[in-house]
């Protein structure tokens, strides 16, 4: 073989491997053009998720705010239709065995009895509903307990009183500030207290043994003297 056909072959190689190399740089690069497109793609997708993710939580929480208060308003529903049912079977002189069982589940119903708690030490409700539609719906819960208390066999006895014992002694009537509300507040407390007191003069006298507070123990004096407590242990 000559040297001029030597020349030509290793330049026709040198040719064929610059093409192969000039056509794997050119398909690495389209490659990594590729890859950068992509990230591009996702980081613009990463910061516009970003962007609306505050939106996004602010809907799910306004959406998970109205599912709550549309339970509570369903819960506050259902408890306010199983108390005007209690009043409406109290009221009958003569109840059926079904109805007198029914009564029965009621007057021991804690989600009821706790309820009535929560809401007659719900200060604040005062403000919001207006101390007039509070005051009226304190009442009827506060004759509710009443009349769970007089139930002898009541299966949740224990509690209710211990419940009553707290709600009674605790000394919140100083932080409320608007005098008619205070009052209102105070007749729960002395009505409750000469209920319990009357039905079980001991447990009365717990709470007043307990009692640290001067406010308390004015209205305790007042329950015993106007409703004649203590003469009733004498008998």
């Amino acid at each position: 073989m000559n040297k001029k056909n030597k020349t030509t072959i290793i330049v026709s190689i040198a040719v064929f491997a610059f093409v192969i190399a000039a056509n794997f740089w050119m398909q690495k690069n389209k490659e990594r053009n590729r890859e950068l497109q992509l990230e591009s793609k996702i980081k613009q997708a990463v910061d516009e998720k970003l962007k609306t993710l505050p939106a996004i939580k602010k809907m799910k929480k306004k959406v998970s705010d109205s599912q709550m208060e549309e339970k509570q308003s369903q819960v506050d529903l259902e408890i306010k239709n199983s108390i005007d049912r209690l009043f409406e079977l109290d009221r009958k002189v003569i109840h059926g065995p079904d109805e007198r069982k029914e009564l029965e589940s009621l007057l021991s119903n804690q989600e009821l009895i706790q309820d009535s708690f929560e809401m007659l030490n719900d200060i604040q409700a005062t403000h919001d509903d207006g101390l007039e539609k509070n005051q009226s719906e304190r009442m009827r819960r506060v004759l509710f307990l009443t009349k769970a208390l007089e139930w002898e066999g009541n299966p949740s006895n224990k509690e209710l009183v211990s419940q009553v014992q707290e709600f009674v002694i605790q000394d919140n009537l100083p932080s409320i500030s608007d005098i008619k509300a205070r009052k209102s507040f105070a007749a729960d407390k002395v009505e409750l207290f000469a209920n319990l007191k009357y039905l079980d003069i001991e447990k009365g006298l717990e709470i007043e043994d307990r009692n640290i507070s001067e406010t308390n123990a004015k209205l305790m004096r007042f329950a015993n003297n106007f409703y004649k407590l203590n003469k009733e242990r004498r008998k």
